[in-house]
């Protein structure tokens, strides 16, 4: 009989915690689950209190990323398994056969194909998996987003993407050196993707904006983006604080 794994679960939606606790416990009966991480800092603690076999580790925390529990980490001996929503993550960040990535809403198929996996790999992988890992986020500025457009996917550059503006029910992506491209994602899709630890933030309803970009602030009620491309944003003035707050980091 395979010995038990013990399992930490970071998800910052309720109900997906439920569901994916009641995929596990219905199906992997081999897997323990030992706590819960709900934000960066909670699924930190999690990690380091229980050091669990297995960490299923949702990319989109709120305003943060998943990325940032990774960084915050000392040691990392465990199997790192990668959930979202969207299939970007798995193209922009990671070599499929370096981690494990699910898909979210994550099939009893898929759950039990990983798990046969860590299996076959764990206490042999770790390190090199978390080597992959590391490479993968500190190097942002070389991945890719695979962008669904009329005629298919159009993978494009992070580093060459200046903004996101909502089109109805769809979003042009504004680029620094090709034409924009006009993809049938809309803009609250991509501020899930974009998050601000890749330095994009939504600055209002309408728009998202590569905060690397902005080569100037003009005062106002919100205020005001200028790009390098020479546009000017309106901030609403419910992002002005956080909007200044990323860009005294970047």
């Amino acid at each position: 009989m395979n010995s038990s794994l013990s399992v930490v679960i970071v998800e910052d939606e309720e109900l997906g915690r439920k569901a994916f606790t009641d995929l596990i416990v219905q199906n992997a009966p081999g897997l323990n689950i030992v706590a819960y991480g709900t934000d960066v800092e909670s699924g930190v603690k999690a990690i380091m209190d229980h050091r669990p076999d297995i960490v299923f580790l949702d990319i989109n925390l709120g305003s943060r990323s998943g990325f940032d529990i990774i960084r915050q980490l000392p040691d990392r001996n465990f199997s790192l398994v990668i959930t979202s929503a969207y299939e970007d993550y798995a193209l922009e960040a990671f070599e499929l056969e370096a981690i494990h990535y699910l898909l979210k809403p994550v099939s009893k198929e898929d759950l039990l194909n990983t798990i046969k996996r860590i299996r076959s790999r764990i206490g042999n992988t770790v390190e090199s998996n978390w080597a992959s890992i590391s490479k993968a986020i500190e190097a942002p500025a070389r991945n890719k987003i695979a962008v669904p457009s009329a005629k298919g996917l159009v993978f494009i550059s992070i580093d060459q993407l200046l903004r996101c503006e909502a089109e109805g029910a769809y979003t042009k992506l504004i680029l620094k050196t090709a034409t924009p491209v006009l993809t049938t994602r809309n803009l609250g899709e991509y501020e899930k993707i974009l998050l601000p630890a890749m330095s994009f933030l939504r600055v209002h309803n309408s728009v998202i904006i590569n905060l690397k970009e902005v080569v100037r602030y003009i005062r106002g009620e919100g205020g005001q983006a200028v790009m390098t491309d020479g546009v000017t944003i309106d901030i609403s003035r419910r992002k002005k604080t956080e909007f200044i707050e990323w860009m005294e980091k970047i």
